[in-house]
């Protein structure tokens, strides 16, 4: 991507386009529905009614260890605790307990 630059500008260049980019993108996201959907990932199921969704875990490369550590986190000891667990498009876990 950075190709062979060699000076400090040709390097302030790039780092200008990407940020640059990245600003763009944003824009367009928030302001039209159809680039978001391709833009942005959506929530991510991973845990429903205290069952494990190996498949929904496995796309994300999510192992049960990172989950249960999660989960932990969270205060839950068992699965049976959980009513749903999502994984945020910013990264983060969200749990919604049973009660």
């Amino acid at each position: 991507m950075a190709g062979e630059y060699t000076t400090i500008t040709e390097g302030l260049i790039l780092i200008s386009t990407l940020i640059g980019w990245n600003i763009l993108l944003d824009w367009l996201a928030f302001r039209f529905q159809w680039i978001r959907r391709f833009a942005e990932p959506s929530t991510m199921l991973l845990v429903r009614n205290g069952r494990l969704l190996l498949r929904n875990m496995r796309r994300e490369f999510i192992t049960e260890e990172e989950l249960w550590a999660k989960l932990r986190q969270e205060g839950i000891e068992h699965l049976s605790q959980v009513k749903a667990a999502y994984l945020e498009p910013d990264g983060n876990f969200s749990v919604i307990r049973n009660e």
